[in-house]
């Protein structure tokens, strides 16, 4: 899904398109240096309206993103072993709002996000 977003947002500032493979070697923080890395011209377009961009293709099509095989069996094996998980992320509300929400984050005592 991030490199479909990065490519959407590509698209729309000329900066030609990556593979995961590409964008894994080259992802780092901060992010901005990161899409620097790629091509992103930062001076012309201020990364705040790149990562907007982004967040729109991002945000609509995360449904889609499955999960990694084994996640479910992983955070019932911790949960039994009284082991806490920590899910950090900028959209866990987008993330626990899916049709997947009752059995991905069932057991999480409590959320946070701000």
């Amino acid at each position: 899904m991030a490199v479909s977003a990065v490519n959407r947002c590509g698209e729309r500032y000329a900066v030609p398109p990556i593979d995961a493979v590409r964008y894994r070697a080259l992802f780092d923080f901060p992010i901005a240096d990161f899409y620097a890395s790629l091509g992103f011209d930062l001076q012309r377009t201020p990364f705040a309206q790149i990562v907007e961009h982004y967040l729109e293709h991002f945000d609509t099509n995360v449904a889609q993103c499955p999960l990694h095989d084994g996640v479910f069996e992983v955070l019932e094996a911790a949960r039994n072993a009284g082991i806490g998980v920590s899910i950090v992320s900028p959209r866990i509300a987008t993330f626990c709002s899916r049709p997947w929400r009752p059995r991905a984050c069932a057991g999480i005592s409590s959320m946070s996000w701000g």
